[in-house]
């Protein structure tokens, strides 16, 4: 928790000097923005983006051109309480600072969730907070990653035959053909832990997306290391831990932050009670448990797509009804499937060319990807990956295998996720 000297420090920075807020338009909200940063030691650098509530700001510290997040929200939002397009901004705001101070004192905090630069402050009828910088998210990462990759020979997109079964597979295994899924599987990890850590400590995020995961990242040292290792015919005999050690050291490994914590919500410190039945989040990366607290979900079977009547298998319908009189869900565990489901569109959508979706076009009983089949897609996935050879044979190598199976797991309803074997979950076992 906050201590009674940072909290004195939040109300001083408050206190001083804020000239009357004035009408912030396209025209003045630069000049706005140059004042307020102006004010802390700040230079101005740019608008990042629009919020909802103000704008995200990139800022540079006078002593040492440091770069740093600026978050922007309007004071009259906060003060008023006031909602926009159904967010609570005034709560999200505050609660987001609020959290990351408590976080970020305590000294086990994991280096893998985002520090504050500073107290709040008010200025011209804004309010702001500072974070450590970090511009590109992880969808960002992933096509720069591939960009680089491809350029310098570094990437194969590499499908086995199809009728090979998963040991011969497993034979023909080359770290060279997986550096992009190496790569994306060792964030998920790095937040995955970090997610273990927030639950124990009763914290649960309830907006894990790709987008709230920031990278921090030197591309040309990346490229530059995998090359060396290529030229000396390295990557052909590395494993992946040894692939692994050899970018940290080179201080050239990819690192993972994760951001935006104004949905997070603290649960009972005495107990463990960890339900929840508020509809929060974004619904692309929701679990169906907490898709279903939202009345339009639960009489999905009778919408149509394409105009072809849209069949969901028994055993969705059947978790559609048991959602119907339980209203509630394991926060924890629908942080869990958020992140897998963001592995999984990193892994799929961008290292498989969006085959799946473009697959699901063509078959009846399959939800198009816009829709909310896109998110109760559990069942379908699963016929999808234990039935279809073309699609899992694209799975190429002992991390696939192994892919698939975490998948299947946490796909399969997330109720029976048991969350210490998800947590302690080993993609690179034995490599």
């Amino acid at each position: 928790m906050a201590s009674q000297e940072d909290k004195q420090n939040d109300e001083d920075d408050e206190r001083k000097s804020n000239p009357d807020p004035i009408p912030i338009s396209e025209d003045n909200k630069t000049k706005l923005y140059q004042e307020a940063c102006t004010s802390r030691k700040l230079i101005f650098v740019r608008e990042l983006v629009p919020t909802n509530q103000g704008a995200i700001l990139i800022a540079k510290t006078l002593f040492n051109n440091e770069y740093i997040i600026l978050k922007a929200a309007h004071e009259n939002l906060i003060n008023n309480k006031l909602t926009i397009k159904g967010h609570k901004t005034h709560e999200n705001f505050l609660n987001e600072y609020d959290i990351l101070k408590e976080l970020n004192n305590r000294i086990d905090c994991p280096v893998h969730i985002v520090r504050l630069k500073g107290n709040k402050f008010s200025y011209g009828g804004m309010m702001f907070f500072s974070l450590e910088y970090g511009e590109n998210d992880l969808f960002d990462f992933c096509d720069t990653l591939l960009k680089y990759l491809r350029k310098n020979n570094l990437y194969n997109n590499y499908i086995p035959e199809l009728n090979k079964k998963p040991k011969e597979i497993i034979q023909e295994y080359n770290v060279k053909d997986n550096i992009y899924v190496i790569l994306i599987i060792n964030i998920i990890q790095q937040i995955l832990k970090t997610l273990q850590w927030l639950h124990k400590n009763h914290y649960v995020h309830r907006d894990i997306k790709p987008e709230n995961i920031i990278i921090q990242i030197n591309y040309e040292c990346l490229i530059s290391c995998l090359k060396q290792l290529q030229e000396k015919h390295l990557l052909d005999i590395l494993t992946i831990s040894q692939l692994l050690q050899i970018l940290k050291q080179n201080h050239c490994l990819p690192i993972a932050k994760l951001i935006d914590f104004g949905a997070c919500k603290r649960y009972d410190v005495n107990g463990n009670n960890f339900l929840d039945n508020e509809y929060i989040g974004t619904s692309t990366f929701m679990s169906p448990e907490c898709l279903l607290l939202n009345n339009i979900y639960l009489n999905y079977q009778n919408r149509n797509t394409n105009n072809n009547q849209i069949t969901l298998n028994s055993r969705t319908l059947e978790y559609i009804e048991h959602y119907k009189s339980h209203r509630y869900y394991d926060a924890r565990k629908n942080d869990i499937w958020c992140l897998t489901r963001s592995l999984f569109i990193c892994i799929i959508d961008k290292h498989y060319g969006q085959w799946l979706f473009n697959h699901e076009n063509n078959n009846s009983n399959l939800i198009n990807p816009e829709s909310f089949g896109y998110q109760m897609i559990n069942q379908q996935l699963l016929n999808i990956l234990k039935g279809h050879n073309r699609f899992s044979c694209n799975f190429t190598s002992l991390i696939s295998c192994r892919l698939f199976y975490f998948f299947s797991h946490v796909f399969n309803f997330s109720h029976h996720i048991h969350l210490n074997s998800i947590y302690q979950y080993e993609f690179f076992s034995n490599h």
